[in-house]
């Protein structure tokens, strides 16, 4: 079995434990809470796994401001040996439980360090997420999704990066990573069930 289809069985495997106890990632990504509101991080103050350097949260934002479907969103981290984190991929998530959109943001979004696609390529290759307890299962099903979707997301971060430059030659005055004008600068639509069907994994 090739990686991705590793990933992707993995991950379903997640999906279905989880709908068999009646539930779905969106809802076990609220750490046990029973309302989602806007902007709150989900768990409160993120979930971090620093023996592999990493983090994620949930959270979305007012009704007006989100894709249409969305429930909400993920955001994975890298966390360096001196706190400082990189912004890797947000997950965007139906109130289905399914993936809809990866997508990457400014810097001012998030605070996160501005890194290169390249140091960001590598981060992606190595990603790994591991806690213990109701997260457990998000945790890893995110370590599959950033598997499963590596090369997508490797392509939103050099598109990303491409962004920067162009604007960069434009106008080099400008702090460009801190418009607020530009929140999102690359995106992609997902389709998980046919992702996992082109694998030979039946959802």
């Amino acid at each position: 079995m090739s990686p991705a289809a590793d990933h992707g069985r993995r991950a379903l495997e997640i999906m279905l434990g989880l709908a068999h106890r009646g539930r779905h990632i969106t809802v076990a990504a609220l750490a046990g809470s029973t309302r989602m509101q806007a902007w709150r991080h989900y768990p409160e103050h993120d979930a971090d796994d620093p023996e592999h350097r990493t983090r994620f949260y949930y959270h979305a934002h007012e009704s007006g401001r989100r894709w249409p479907g969305e429930h909400g969103h993920f955001h994975v981290f890298h966390v360096g040996s001196d706190g400082v984190f990189v912004h890797l991929l947000a997950i965007s998530m139906t109130d289905t439980g399914l993936p809809a959109r990866l997508f990457l943001t400014n810097r001012w979004v998030t605070g996160e360090q501005w890194s290169t696609a390249a140091q960001c390529h590598a981060h992606l290759g190595h990603f790994r997420c591991v806690r213990r307890g109701p997260l457990a299962p998000v945790a890893e099903w995110i370590t599959a999704m950033v598997g499963l979707y590596r090369d997508d997301a490797c392509r939103l971060h050099i598109r990303r990066e491409q962004w920067w430059l162009s604007r960069q030659e434009s106008d080099d005055r400008h702090d460009w990573l801190e418009s607020r004008r530009h929140e999102v600068l690359a995106s992609c639509r997902v389709n998980l069930p046919e992702r996992l069907a082109r694998l030979g994994l039946q959802v």
